[in-house]
């Protein structure tokens, strides 16, 4: 039975924020340099490890994309595509989390794209504490 309503959903958004930016901080530490499939692996590890953690299902598409998926194959059906490496370079030295106290960050990749992933993984979250049928996809390279 959903626990999560459009009316509980402002006060559950900030019980989450403690998850929310561990995790992106955890991510900007992550280089995901585009042109290091090593380090784009390391990522999308953790991510999977993250997917799991939040109950969803993580699955594998030949090596290089994830696809995320949850719900019952009923009721609305919604999927967020993405991308998760970055294109600094590693010896630029930017994998550095910085809040700035009003309520922005920067570091590699939180505007593009590592900040749209955790937030694509809460809002999938979200979702799936507020329907009892839903479909939800998620694919990232």
């Amino acid at each position: 039975m959903p626990q999560l309503t459009l009316e509980s959903l402002s006060g559950w958004i900030e019980a989450e924020m403690p998850a929310i930016e561990t995790t992106l901080r955890d991510l900007v530490h992550i280089n995901t340099y585009t042109q290091s499939p090593e380090r784009v692996e390391q990522g999308m590890l953790y991510l999977e490890s993250l997917v799991k953690h939040l109950g969803f299902t993580s699955e594998r598409i030949n090596q290089k994309h994830r696809l995320i998926h949850s719900g019952n194959h009923k009721g609305p059906r919604v999927m967020l595509i993405s991308h998760m490496d970055t294109v600094h370079a590693p010896e630029l030295d930017l994998d550095h989390y910085t809040p700035h106290g009003d309520g922005f960050v920067s570091g590699a990749g939180v505007g593009d794209i590592k900040g749209g992933l955790v937030m694509g993984l809460w809002a999938m979250k979200a979702i799936s504490q507020m329907l009892t049928d839903f479909d939800l996809y998620r694919d990232w390279e």
